[in-house]
Parts: structure tokens; C-alpha cells; sequence
């Protein structure tokens, strides 16, 4: 929720379909779904709708609430969050859910994540999928047993910042979608955390704002601005893609200008009156790029989120095609 309450009772428009529906019910995940009434700023929960077909839930649709529509106001898409514990210099501590709220890293002495208690129970060919999955989103093997002849269970302590990325798509994908998963909230651990934001042109796009670990924040950082430049409309002048922690790029894509072309009416001539028009036509660039704005439509927001889902989606449909091959 970005703004205001959801609760029991509201009705909300689907952006995909335009359709109303009412909520028949909101809550949370601890890891179960609790149900809680009602959902206020900063909460990520659950919704339930009317809806009758399976065919009306759209992968990464967006909800809005009727009252927001009428008021203009538009839902935003952002990364998923979870908090963050920051020990300052000063002594002071102070709990975000936020990622703009991060104070600048000279003032931080500390930051501490939270973890939890994952139970994963699998078929035996897919555990080394998964012991590198679990590897790789930092956690820490807890416990590896065989529950019988064809099923193992594997126990890890994960930060919940790698939970709440993705990290059920991927093992579903790896495990073609035999894999169960179930946590539990554990304690909080320090960790290595940066902030990283984007850049349009040397403006800031609040909404992309991450935290992530320090050891994945290239990666993280290469493959917003990759997705950005996809996304984004050319313009009439050069665009500058930033990935940007402490207040050093480390990843950058360019979105190159369109170009007019100025010599098409020019049917032979004078050369030097062709290279005339061409001069024009870059200093012409060079000013709208200094006053010029990059306006970043919500669709942006919500296609970097669908291809994210996209690509979990095929890599779990791949999987699950081999699975047949391989048992046929």
C-alpha cells in the first residue's frame, strides 16, 4: 500500500481490465495468511476479490482503490521492502521500511537485517538445484536429512530480503514445481547493505530505490539500467541510465537520441550547406538535453515488474517441459 487504507469492504479497479471488484477480505503473511481488516501505508499483504475466472488475475496487475481514482491520484510500483535496523554513529536507532530514508553511509555504524528459518522439502534430483539457490541467496544451512527414499528437506536461515525477491519463483523453477517452501521469522543479523538508486539524465527515480547487499549490487545495479533502456521511449536527445551507490555510478546504459533526418530535402547542393544542417541539428540536441525532462510513465514501472515475472514464469515452464521429457 503507498498511500492511505485498504480495507474489508472497499472496491478496487483492476488497471489490466478496467473491472471493479469488491474486497472481500485483506490480511498479511506470518508466513500463513492472517487476515487484519484492513492494510495501511508501507504494509505489503494480501487482497481477496470477487473475481470469477481465473482468466481476470493478470500477472503484474495493479489495483487501485475507487477513491484514489476519483481523486486522480495513481497507484506507484515499487521493489518489494522489507525493514531495516540502522545503528548511527550517534548511537541513535532507528527502524525503515523505506529506501529513501537511508541516511548517508558516513553516519551509519551498523545495519541489521531479518532473517528467517526456511524449510524446503524436495524430490532428491532437485536438491543441488537448490543447495546452490539457497547458496547463493545468502543462507546458511541449517539442516540437510532424507525424509524417506525420494524426498529430501532442507533447512536454511535466509535474510528476508532474498525472500521477498523472487526467491519462490526460482525454486519453484528449479525444482519444476515440486519444491515446498515454508518459513518462519528468526533473528536479526548484521549485513553489508547499500543503497542503490537509479538515474535518468542525473535525476533520481525515487521509485526504483533498492537496498541491497554490497556483494550483489553491480549485478543489481547492471541489470536495472539494462531494463530501464529497453523500457524507456527514445527521445530527440541522448539519455543517461544510472545506477548509482555512495554516490558512484556503477552501472550505465545509453539511450541513444532519434535522429531527424534534416538533409532529406537537400537533393544534391553544396556540401558545406549539408554539413551546416547537421551542426545545427547538435547544437539543437546539445540544448534540449540540458533543459530537457525525461518523463517516466507508470507503464515503465509496471513493465520492468512483468518482465521480472515473465522470466520466472518461462524458466518454470522450461523446467517443467524437461521434467516430461526426462520422465517419458
Amino acid at each position: 500500500v503507498i498511500n492511505g487504507v485498504l480495507q474489508k469492504g472497499d472496491q478496487v479497479i483492476s488497471k489490466a481490465s478496467g473491472k471493479m471488484y469488491d474486497v472481500l477480505q485483506v490480511g498479511v503473511f506470518h508466513p500463513e495468511p492472517v487476515p487484519t481488516g484492513s492494510l495501511h501505508t508501507g504494509q505489503v499483504g494480501y487482497i481477496i476479490t470477487g473475481m470469477k475466472t481465473t482468466r481476470e488475475a493478470r500477472i503484474g496487475d495493479t489495483f487501485c482503490r475507487t477513491r484514489d481514482e476519483a481523486s486522480g491520484e495513481r497507484a506507484q510500483v515499487t521493489p518489494p521492502t522489507v525493514p531495516y535496523e540502522v545503528h548511527h554513529e550517534n548511537g541513535t536507532v532507528e527502524t525503515i521500511s523505506n529506501p529513501s530514508q537511508m541516511p548517508p553511509s558516513h553516519e551509519v555504524a551498523s545495519i541489521l537485517e531479518p532473517t528467517v528459518i526456511a524449510t524446503i522439502i524436495t524430490p532428491q534430483e532437485y536438491v543441488g538445484g537448490l543447495l546452490t539457490l539457497c547458496s547463493a541467496r545468502r543462507g546458511e544451512q541449517l539442516e540437510y536429512t532424507f525424509i524417506d527414499d525420494a524426498r529430501a528437506l532442507l533447512k536454511y536461515r535466509i535474510p528476508l530480503p532474498e525472500i521477498v525477491t523472487g526467491f519462490y519463483d526460482e525454486l519453484k523453477s528449479k525444482s519444476s514445481g515440486y519444491a515446498s517452501l515454508d518459513y518462519e521469522e528468526d533473528k536479526w543479523v548484521a549485513a553489508d547493505v547499500v543503497q542503490l538508486s537509479i538515474r535518468v539524465n542525473g535525476e533520481p527515480v525515487d521509485a526504483m530505490t533498492t537496498l541491497v547487499h554490497r556483494s550483489k549490487s553491480l549485478r543489481a545495479g547492471k541489470d536495472a539500467v539494462s531494463r530501464f533502456r529497453d523500457i524507456l521511449s527514445r527521445q530527440l536527445f541522448q539519455i543517461a541510465i544510472q545506477a548509482v551507490v555512495d554516490n558512484r555510478v556503477i552501472a550505465r546504459e545509453t539511450l541513444s537520441a532519434m535522429r531527424k533526418d534534416v538533409l532529406a530535402k537537400c537533393y544534391g547542393g553544396d556540401v558545406s550547406r549539408k554539413r551546416k544542417l547537421l551542426e545545427k541539428q547538435k547544437e539543437g540536441k546539445k540544448r534540449m538535453k540540458r533543459v530537457g525532462n525525461v518523463e517516466i510513465p507508470q507503464e515503465a514501472f509496471v513493465g520492468i515488474r512483468r518482465i521480472d515475472r515473465m522470466t520466472s514464469l518461462i524458466s518454470y515452464v522450461c523446467a517443467l517441459c524437461l521434467s516430461y521429457v526426462h520422465a517419458s
